[in-house]
Formats: structure tokens, sequence, C-alpha cells
């Protein structure tokens, strides 16, 4: 019954075709049996790209671009991991501007965490009212080739882009070159000091690439120190704001892969300055919740935050 319900939300509001949904069933259903799992798997990744790819890709110039109701992104289709990852950040960051017309209202985000991976990047309650407003000054934290960013941005927020990745970084300016607002790219991490530090490459379209120093198994970090791992530069929030004389900080969005905890710390000034909305990524690490929802209340009392199934949301009553 839940994989139903799935492919009826996700055909109504994620844009499914009728074939895409069927193949999905199919997917999930010969998965539980284990009966051919692999061989319908791979079909249904295939099918599923491809469908997304027919259904938003638009000529621009001499190119074709990825248009989301004029939110555009770069022409990642030529590189299978990457267009996978961009239909799995779709689910997240755009259906409810694009299928609930920008509503993050409780009831909206409530239904969309339940049939996303990890949830909307906004909630608008009784509690919270985190949301990208006109003139908002916006940090992407972990901006990836700038799917959050794109979209702030053409919310009319002036948006400080962050990926440290250099082949991610590229993409993201490709993404920025093509906003008519204004996304500025930073190739940098953010953290709790300034320093260089290695990167760990996941080598599957670059959504998972996480600071070393952030790795949780001790095996892993063994198995990551025998091979070549790319040097990328970390600053602070709070360092950043001061270097480059910005005045106010409205929204944070991060998702770095379980250095959220990292990054806050690095930000406390910022956080009791300027109370900015925070819509941060809360399963990466198991304490995650508890641990970051401490940091910002360390930092400013006043906020209020609030847990949905994968992220937190806090703001301050102005």
């Amino acid at each position: 019954m839940k994989m139903i319900t799935q492919a009826i939300y996700s055909h109504r509001y994620k844009g499914w075709s009728i074939p895409e949904t069927c193949w999905y069933i199919l997917m999930r259903a010969s998965s539980r049996l284990n009966v051919a799992a692999s061989f319908f798997y791979r079909k249904y990744r295939w099918r599923s790209n491809n469908d997304f790819a027919r259904k938003w890709l638009r000529r621009h110039g001499d190119d074709f671009v990825f248009d989301f109701n004029g939110v555009l992104l770069p022409n990642v289709s030529g590189d299978f991991d990457l267009l996978s990852g961009l239909k799995y950040v779709f689910d997240d960051v755009y259906v409810v501007p694009i299928s609930f017309h920008n509503d993050y209202s409780q009831a909206n985000v409530t239904l969309v965490d339940q049939f996303t991976a990890e949830g909307p990047y906004g909630l608008v309650s009784e509690q919270v009212d985190v949301k990208i407003e006109q003139g908002d000054v916006v940090f992407d934290v972990g901006a990836w080739i700038g799917d959050f960013s794109a979209l702030a941005a053409a919310q009319g927020a002036i948006v400080y882009a962050f990926e440290p990745t250099p082949n991610t970084y590229e993409w993201l300016c490709s993404t920025a070159s093509l906003s008519k607002g204004e996304i500025i790219p930073v190739q940098k991490a953010l953290g709790d000091k300034c320093e260089e530090i290695e990167l760990f490459l996941d080598n599957s379209g670059g959504g998972s690439n996480r600071l070393h120093s952030t790795h949780k198994s001790t095996n892993e970090r063994r198995a990551i120190e025998s091979h070549a791992l790319p040097l990328v530069k970390v600053s602070t929030i709070d360092q950043f704001v001061s270097e480059n004389q910005i005045r106010k900080v409205d929204f944070i969005k991060a998702d770095i892969e379980g250095a959220e905890r990292y990054m806050l710390t690095g930000a406390t000034d910022t956080l009791r300055r300027f109370a900015p909305k925070l819509a941060i990524c809360t399963y990466h690490l198991k304490d995650d919740p508890q641990v970051l929802e401490g940091i910002i209340k360390e930092a400013n009392p006043a906020y209020t935050v609030v847990h949905t199934r994968h992220k937190l949301f806090a703001s301050v009553k102005r």
C-alpha cells in the first residue's frame, strides 16, 4: 500500500509519467519479492532519468538547460550520476515551489516530507517562519551545482553559494551564469576554523563529498587514507562575514554530510547578531538533532527550533 501511495503522490506532484510510475511499482515489487530486482532497478533508473530530462530540458540560446518554471540549471543529462542527483534533489528543493505554489505551510511540508528523500527547505508554522523572501542574503552551504541557490536567486535573494569540490564548483559557476538573480560562488567549505583539509570524493555525482574529519567510522577513515585526497580551503561563517563586510545574513541552508555542527560552531557571532532563518539537515549523524539545536540555542537563546524527519528549522520572531 505504501508503494502505491508513493507512486500516486509522485505522479501528481513530482510530474512522473504513467510509464515511470508503473516502472517504479514494478521495481519496488520485484525488490520485495526478490525476483529480477536488479533488472527492474536498472530499468526504472534509466526510464526515470530519461523521463525527467524530457520533462524539464528546454532550449536556451544554442544549448539546452533544465528549466524548473523559470529557475535555470545547466544541462547535466550527459552525466548519469549528476542527472540522478538532480532528480533526487528536485524532490526536496522544487516540489513545494512548483506543485504547491511556494506555500511552505505546515500541512504542505508535512505531506511533502513523507514522500521525498529529505524534505523541503522551508517551513512556515505557528512556531517558525523559515522561507526565502525578496532581498534576503542567503548562505547556501553545500551548494552542489546550485539547485537551491538558483531557486533562492529567482525569488529575489542574494546568494553566497559555498561549494569546495573543484568539478562541482565549475557546474555551480555555470548555474550562476544562467541566473537572472545574484549568485556568488565561493570555492570553500565552512567549518569551525580556518584551515585546509582533505575532501573525500564519493565519485557518484558529488552530492555526498565530505570533509575528511567528518568520516564516521575508523575503517572508513583508514580506507580513505590510502588514497590521495584533494585539499580544500575551509573558513568560518563569522570570518567570511567579517572579511567581506557583509551587513546581514537572513537565511542559512546547509547540507554538508555531517559537518553541520562545525559550520554552526563557526557561526555563533552571526547567529547572535543577525539571527538568520535556518534550514539545516540533521540526518548525517545520530545525535545531530540534539547537538545542532544545542549549538543554535547557546549562540542565540531567542531561536525557536522545530524538527522534521531529516531537517531542523529555526527562526527568531521579529
